[in-house]
């Protein structure tokens, strides 16, 4: 009996977590991606401002970058992986070069911690201000809880889905490749 009423508990809690996030999500920009094409890693070489001049020189529209947030200095490392590599860039200087452009930016955040979702929302804001930036990105989390976080403080967000041969995604990658 206990663990059905365990059960329950934790059925009804998804179901009203899930209700809740529904309709507090608000909508963001919806991107065209047969317009706006987008390169993976800022292009070549990966996560450096000189492959976002090449992807931006090739016709690229939008960025993706993976960044990790360091809560020490509340600011983005990108990088792919950790610990980054010794001539690292920061997302600023990417926003700050990219300040009068339209150039998209897709920030794939590879350490989503709720321990630090306050002060990465925080920096987040700080930079869309300065940069002005405003819905000219987006953050790609895994953690459903840390989406509901940014959502919830007007910071657009996208889940990463495997990518199906009919997919929008799968038709982007092959653009991507005849433009590289």
């Amino acid at each position: 009996m206990k663990k059905v009423a365990v059960l329950i508990i934790v059925l009804l809690s998804i179901f009203l977590l899930s209700t809740f996030a529904l309709f507090h999500f608000k909508k963001a920009k919806e991107f065209d991606f047969k317009t706006s094409l987008w390169i993976h890693h800022t292009g070549e070489p990966a996560n450096t401002l000189e492959g976002l001049k090449n992807s931006l020189a090739k016709g690229f529209k939008g960025i993706e970058c993976d960044v990790f947030f360091d809560k020490e200095s509340g600011r983005f490392i990108l990088s792919h992986d950790w610990p980054p590599q010794k001539d690292f860039i920061h997302l600023d200087d990417i926003m700050a070069h990219e300040m009068n452009t339209e150039t998209l930016i897709w920030i794939d955040l590879k350490n989503a911690d709720l321990k630090e979702a306050f002060a990465l929302i925080k920096s987040l804001k700080k930079l869309e201000n300065k940069y002005n930036f405003k819905n000219r990105y987006f953050v790609e989390s895994r953690n459903p809880g840390h989406q509901i976080l940014l959502s919830w403080n007007d910071i657009p967000t996208v889940f990463w889905l495997q990518d199906y041969k009919k997919s929008r995604l799968s038709w982007l990658r092959k653009q991507q490749d005849k433009l590289t």
